[in-house]
């Protein structure tokens, strides 16, 4: 396999009505059909949940930019702890007390939250996107509906210090290696970096979470 480069999409879930029943006035039945019935101008509050917004903006960020869009939609941005946020956010989920929007942090939760019956079905807005080829939901697909979205795709991309490798003596990338050239790299930059004077566990002469986050992904697919 090519060291491409790696997107990796962040789902955002929903629970039980999202914006259909916090816009509806047709009630319960209106949110569940995912019907267009409801007043899209009605006043309105809804929860989104963040963790950290000290340290992770992002989060007010996409509710001031939505409440610009609609301003009939009041988001209040509910605060987690970015440590304990599965935690928290289950608990929640467990007592009835969740956000109306979250987005999920660790994307193995995202097979485990439909369970508490909690989440709605997105499979109209899912329809949407099918024949967009820049967005794939096929992963979120869980026994033939949708309880996500994919909000952001970051890119994923190698980088390295080519003073340091080159110092070493060790061959830098050059377009075409696979990932056993990058394994062989680690290990001669092991070995090498000591003799070139560095000290090989304080380093980053290659970005390793690269590496990391592709395991990730194909341990959740």
């Amino acid at each position: 396999m090519k060291l491409n480069r790696v997107f990796k999409a962040v789902a955002v879930a929903s629970v039980l009505g999202l914006a259909l029943t916090g816009c509806g006035g047709g009630g319960d039945s209106a949110a569940s059909s995912g019907s267009d019935s409801f007043d899209k101008n009605a006043k309105t509050e809804i929860t989104f949940a963040g963790w950290s917004l000290s340290s992770t903006p992002e989060f007010q960020t996409l509710a001031d930019a939505f409440m610009a869009k609609y301003p009939n939609v009041k988001v209040n941005v509910k605060e987690y702890s970015a440590d304990d946020y599965d935690k928290q956010l289950t608990a929640d989920i467990s007592s009835g007390s969740q956000p109306d929007v979250f987005p999920i942090k660790n994307l193995q939760k995202y097979y485990t939250y439909p369970q508490s019956g909690g989440l709605a079905d997105l499979g109209d807005i899912a329809n949407t996107y099918k024949s967009d080829k820049n967005i794939d939901i096929s992963n979120y697909e869980l026994d033939g509906k949708y309880y996500a979205m994919p909000y952001r795709q970051d890119s994923w991309v190698l980088f390295y210090n080519k003073d340091m490798m080159e110092k070493a003596g060790v061959a830098t990338p050059d377009g075409t290696w696979t990932w056993d050239d990058y394994t062989k790299a680690a290990e001669e930059l092991k070995t090498k970096l000591p003799a070139a004077g560095y000290d090989a566990n304080s380093v980053y002469p290659i970005y390793q979470h690269n590496w990391q986050s592709v395991v990730q992904a194909f341990a959740l697919a």
